[in-house]
């Protein structure tokens, strides 16, 4: 269609503010300030026309672009929504109708680059939230919601039927970190100097990266951690309007269930102890420093023991210069009955196959620091050979937490090794008298905390 061409030619041509008009013949034309009297009455007659002209332009102009990132697609999208207004034409429903078939092709576009669907309908929604031209009715179907209590800002993230499908824990919002909910949590953030978290080993800005970590060093195959990983999105900065900015964070999905913390103890005593072990084994390799009973959720229906909240684990707790501070770990499930009774073989298989090797490069690739990596090997030397030699999880448990003001036995041994070794420095040096000093505290049996 040679007159639609041209149309399109000219619409895509157009700057801001400028305006069109359209003849006897459905050809688009630049309106100037000398003639705008002239048009209008023409135009207010051919509105429809002028309209189903912009209409099809807009389903054109979205079928020809792929919005495979999120900086690229947010320009495109909004140059396109400015020439589109530019025409005084569109009512919001008109411009929400547009906004729509974006979305439904953005969502598209993202399935297609390899995302999974549940990431690309959080990406997709949490952008139509900051939209305006998306109408209030959806957005208030979708808008990301505050998840309740915490120190940290974490958002309960919905699909485009209102559904909860994933949580979103932007990295500005961590705890002490410049958005966080509180204002007294609120601190300053440099990057090449980062403060402290209100845990050991724990440095501002970090903990959506944790999130990320435990997904990918388990990927589901022993713990049951549901599918984690980054994402950067258009958000609203908290306390400070509805202005949207970049976020990072981590992107978690939503499980179903509920929290040990819900449950009365005899509904906790009845959960599998092959799933409650496979959690103790998860927390002790990784040093998970906030296994609260509301870090878990149990759904009876399928039997499934889903862990979140893993943004305290694998802390940068050893520190050469500051002195040794590595307990921080709180595994509230040490006193359950499952934990205290032999190992169950497939758990005792899994733990004593951790390829550490691996796991330490995986953690490497994603950007957790020196510190945290070392602290991983030697809490997973410790718990492997506890198990070898018959030590319950709960008794590991124990022996990796302070109690009553006394420093956590592997402290004690990672201090005997510091005092033995001549250079701490020397990694390959302390792990291998590490090694010895756990192999000989362990044997010949297993010992009381």
């Amino acid at each position: 269609d040679p007159i639609g061409d041209k149309n399109f030619q000219l619409l895509d041509s157009l700057k801001s503010n400028e305006r069109v008009g359209i003849d006897s013949k459905g050809r688009l034309y630049k309106r100037s300030g000398l003639f705008a009297w002239v048009t209008r009455l023409t135009n207010f007659i051919r509105k429809s026309s002028l309209q189903s002209v912009v209409d099809d332009y807009a389903v054109d102009a979205l079928a020809k672009k792929e919005f495979h990132e999120i900086k690229s697609e947010s320009k495109e999208y909004a140059q396109l929504m400015t020439k589109l207004s530019s025409l005084k034409l569109f009512s919001h429903e008109t411009k929400a109708n547009i906004a729509t078939k974006f979305y439904n092709q953005r969502y598209d576009d993202l399935v297609k680059s390899g995302m999974k669907e549940e990431v690309a309908e959080s990406i997709v929604t949490i952008e139509m939230s900051t939209d305006p031209n998306v109408s209030d009715a959806m957005k208030s179907k979708i808008s990301p919601k505050a998840t309740n209590g915490g120190m940290s800002g974490s958002y309960f993230i919905k699909d485009r039927k209102g559904k909860n499908i994933a949580i979103f824990k932007p990295r500005d919002e961590d705890v002490f970190m410049p958005n966080a909910p509180t204002a007294g949590d609120r601190r300053g953030f440099n990057p090449d100097n980062p403060k402290r978290h209100q845990l050991n080993g724990q440095p501002q800005g970090v903990t959506w990266l944790k999130e990320v970590a435990a997904w990918e060093i388990d990927k589901g195959q022993s713990a049951n951690v549901p599918f984690t990983t980054a994402i950067t999105v258009p958000f609203p900065t908290r306390g400070r309007g509805t202005k949207p900015i970049l976020k990072k964070g981590s992107l978690q999905m939503f499980v179903a269930g509920k929290g040990a913390n819900e449950m009365l103890a005899t509904e906790v005593d009845v959960i599998p102890t092959k799933e409650i072990q496979k959690m103790a084994a998860f927390d002790l390799l990784i040093g998970n420093g906030d296994r609260h009973e509301g870090n878990f959720m149990w759904d009876k229906s399928t039997q499934t023991l889903s862990l979140i909240d893993h943004d305290s684990a694998f802390l940068d707790s050893l520190d050469w210069k500051e002195g040794l501070q590595m307990s921080e770990g709180r595994f509230e499930w040490w006193s359950y009955t499952q934990v205290g009774i032999p190992t169950d073989p497939e758990v005792k298989d899994w733990i004593l196959n951790y390829d550490l090797k691996a796991k330490c490069q995986i953690l490497e690739e994603l950007g957790v620091s020196e510190g945290s990596i070392r602290e991983h090997r030697l809490r997973v030397l410790f718990v492997q050979e506890g198990v070898r030699q018959g030590a319950s999880l709960s008794t590991l448990a124990i022996m990796s937490m302070e109690s009553k003001g006394e420093r956590a036995r592997i402290d004690r041994m990672v201090q005997a090794t510091l005092n033995k070794v001549k250079d701490p420095q020397d990694e390959p040096e302390f792990y291998i008298v590490f090694q010895q000093e756990v192999t000989e505290f362990f044997s010949p049996q297993p010992p009381t905390p």
